[in-house]
């Protein structure tokens, strides 16, 4: 488990969920590569960065970067 986006009982479950998926839909993926997907597959199921403070303020503020 990834310690640093996963918090609460849900994402628990959202993570393990996202593990499974790639490894029945990516099984050739290894390393590094598996937790790419892992990861974009658990940021999918859980909306994950759209908590960002910048959001709440300023819905345009990416295009100030």
């Amino acid at each position: 488990m990834r310690t640093g986006i996963v918090h609460t009982l849900e994402d628990e479950t959202a993570w393990e969920r996202a593990k499974e998926v790639a490894t029945n839909e990516y099984p050739e993926a290894t390393g590094s590569n598996y937790w790419v997907i892992v990861t974009g597959l658990y940021r999918q199921m859980t909306d994950y960065g759209t908590q960002s403070p910048h959001l709440a303020h300023d819905p345009v503020w990416r295009l100030t970067r």
